[in-house]
């Protein structure tokens, strides 16, 4: 009876250290995401811990969010190391988070994913400085800066302002054309765009600067270049 009982321990003991080397190889071999989707907690801090994947400790952030979008302890707890390892995403949850709780941090956040190049986190950035007018020179550096990070929104808003000076009204119009080659298909931005071009169709644009600027742009410009 002993040695029976002996053979079992010993057989479950085999396929534990099996199953512990697959769940290894397992989280070795398999991107962040893949192991999200499995629910795989334990795997992602093992990311965490011995390769520092910041997308691994987002995600461990995004999976003890509480109710109503609330961010648990646990939670902000991994947005914090994902941000401090430079993902935005994080850096915006928690701008978010702390907006109504503590606006030095909030404005911390935002301000770092907005030079990490998050083009939401500028728009937003921008938004905040000067909702009205292109005087405020910082506003309009973060308005250009989600613009040239390709955020049809901010495309749309900077070709408004343009749009206001009969000089500029050229470079207007190829920010609009740009930025609708780049727009959802249907969406309301779009829309907008299409009827600022009409209304200015007396004005041609002009790519020529605009080139040089998508120099720094993350964005395709193989709509640009047939210009």
């Amino acid at each position: 009876m002993f040695k029976f009982y002996f053979i079992i321990v010993c057989c479950l003991s085999v396929n534990f250290c099996v199953n512990a080397d697959d769940t290894v190889d397992f989280c070795k071999r398999n991107s962040s995401f893949m192991i999200a989707e499995k629910h795989d907690i334990a795997c992602l801090k093992k990311k965490v811990e011995i390769d520092k994947d910041v997308y691994a400790a987002y995600l461990l952030g995004t999976f003890y969010i509480g109710g109503k979008g609330r961010l648990s302890s646990e939670s902000i707890k991994w947005f914090s190391l994902s941000a401090s390892w430079g993902n935005t995403d994080s850096m915006l949850i928690l701008y978010d988070h702390y907006a109504t709780r503590d606006h030095e941090k909030a404005k911390e956040y935002l301000i770092k994913a907005s030079e990490f190049g998050n083009s939401a986190g500028q728009w937003e950035l921008y938004k905040k400085l000067n909702r009205d007018s292109l005087i405020n020179n910082d506003a309009y550096k973060w308005l250009k800066k989600s613009a040239l990070s390709c955020n049809p929104i901010a495309i749309e808003r900077l070709s408004s302002l343009l749009l206001d000076s009969d000089e500029l009204k050229p470079i207007a119009m190829a920010w609009l054309t740009f930025g609708l080659s780049i727009a959802k298909s249907g969406s309301r931005i779009e829309s907008e765009m299409v009827q600022l071009l009409d209304k200015n169709k007396s004005h041609q644009p002009d790519f020529s600067k605009l080139k040089n600027l998508h120099l720094k742009t993350k964005c395709s410009v193989k709509d640009l270049n047939k210009k």
